[in-house]
């Protein structure tokens, strides 16, 4: 499928499925080979290729006027590597093992970085505090590799208890706005067993991380403050 929000392809306004089971389709997945092994290889799963905006096209674009180069990707990638792999892995709830990999144009693939999760005790414990889990991260060199364990709490109300407080506080009915923007009314907080520094995107006294799925802003990129660590893209929304 060829997403085009511009509305540039005439006969499929917004965009086009095509069947890429031919060779006239095979440059569209080759950056894919390093995992996939051939081009048309079965995948379980969903392949997303999403190209660089080119000085170009920033000039001709109706959603971001800003380019974005590859040098600018690469550090955006480091900075997840380095700042938030632990704290992304900890909140999701199916994915167990998130790898970073640059494959240069020669098709040499080196890994930026990794982390792998895994449950240390029954879920829920018999303690029925929350659940344990055990992370393990790796950094680019492969010398720094940490394992540490976390206790993760978690709460979640009803939706229309949810809805209704919430409609409370602000005076009008948020039950359909809740449902269409996909909120759920849950938290978690994951606190480190043994202590140690929590550094999260937003530095806080508290020796915890804290997840929620929050609608404050239209652009929640903007929502930044001056002592934020993580991915930074240069000259774009994420500032």
């Amino acid at each position: 499928m060829i997403l085009d929000p511009h509305h540039r392809l005439d006969e499929h306004p917004g965009g086009v499925s095509i069947d890429i089971g031919g060779a006239n389709y095979r440059d569209q997945l080759k950056p894919f080979n390093d995992f996939m092994g051939d081009e048309f290889s079965p995948v379980p799963g969903t392949v997303f290729r999403l190209p660089l905006r080119t000085e170009r096209q920033a000039k001709e674009s109706k959603i971001n006027n800003t380019p974005v180069s590859v040098e600018q990707i690469r550090t955006l990638l480091q900075d997840f590597c380095n700042f938030e792999l632990e704290q992304v892995i900890l909140f999701l709830n199916h994915v167990t093992h998130i790898e970073i990999c640059h494959v240069d144009t020669a098709g040499h693939r080196r890994v930026l970085g990794s982390v792998s999760i895994e449950d240390i005790l029954p879920t829920p414990p018999p303690q029925k505090v929350g659940k344990f889990r055990k992370i393990a991260l790796q950094r680019e060199d492969g010398s720094t590799t940490s394992s540490r364990g976390w206790c993760c709490r978690s709460l979640t109300i009803d939706k229309d208890e949810a809805a209704k407080v919430v409609s409370e506080l602000l005076g009008y009915d948020v039950g359909d706005s809740l449902i269409a923007d996909k909120l759920l009314p849950s938290v978690e907080l994951d606190t480190p067993v043994n202590g140690g520094e929590v550094v999260g995107s937003i530095k806080t006294s508290f020796p915890a991380h804290l997840g929620a799925i929050c609608t404050l802003t239209p652009d929640w990129q903007s929502l930044k403050n001056k002592e934020e660590v993580g991915t930074i893209m240069i000259e774009s929304r994420e500032r």
